[in-house]
């Protein structure tokens, strides 16, 4: 049998290949949602700027490049294969590539836009929170 790869996160937590689910992406106010063997099947040729902090450094924060849009394709508990489209809608789009890029080695830092925002959790909050959207900028590639 095949090895299968499951989407780990909680809210922009941890991602890790396993033969074993322990967590689901799982959005605030939503059902868990068991992603298997994920894979991005197509991404919008026009992106976004994000900021990006991720657990596999704690407290750092940077901005990243990432697609505007994208379609996942994978499996579910039963096998089945399944497609979604992913948005800006809930930040779906850039959470589901953070996590997708965990599964193929792909940290963050690997991403950033530009050296200079890499920054502390603290000093990401003290001057880009309250001044910055999400999305500080969209390019065309």
């Amino acid at each position: 049998m095949a090895r299968e790869h499951w989407l780990r996160s909680r809210n922009c937590g941890t991602t890790n290949r396993s033969g074993e689910p322990r967590d689901f992406l799982q959005l605030p106010g939503a059902e868990p949602w068991p992603l298997v063997n994920p894979e991005i099947t197509w991404r919008s040729e026009e992106k976004i700027v994000v900021w990006d902090g991720c657990l596999s450094f704690l407290s750092i924060f940077m901005q990243v490049e990432r697609h505007r849009e994208i379609v996942v394709r994978y499996q579910d508990l039963r096998g089945e294969w399944k497609e979604f489209a992913a948005s800006e809608e809930r930040n779906l789009s850039e959470l589901l590539q953070h996590e997708i890029d965990h599964l193929d080695g792909i940290l963050a830092i690997d991403r950033i836009a530009d050296m200079r925002t890499m920054c502390t959790r603290e000093e990401f909050e003290r001057r880009y929170r309250a001044h910055s959207p999400y999305a500080v900028a969209a390019t065309q590639s």
